[in-house]
């Protein structure tokens, strides 16, 4: 009985940390794709449906349109994912 627990317990956690996408790892991610410093960039218009992240980043030079792998596909890869794609607008 007690493994059975752990194993559910372990399951959770996991499902949990992939599911968690902070803004701050979002702009960590994406500065360095776009080759900026973390400070240099501001992320608006975030938005997320099941297994990835939408958001616009602002940088010195202009506008990028980026998607990033979250959610239920982030928590199965246990949180490797692919970096951040990032289109200019």
């Amino acid at each position: 009985m007690r493994m059975k627990q752990f194993l559910i317990l372990s399951l959770g956690s996991i499902v949990l940390v992939g599911c968690a996408t902070t803004e701050t790892g979002l702009r960590n991610r994406t500065a360095g794709v776009l080759g900026y410093a973390p400070e240099e960039i501001t992320i608006s218009n975030m938005r997320s449906d099941a297994t990835n992240t939408y958001y616009t980043v602002t940088t010195p030079k202009g506008e990028y349109a980026c998607s990033a792998e979250s959610g239920v596909q982030k928590a199965l890869q246990l949180g490797l994912t692919n970096p951040p794609t990032c289109n200019k607008k």
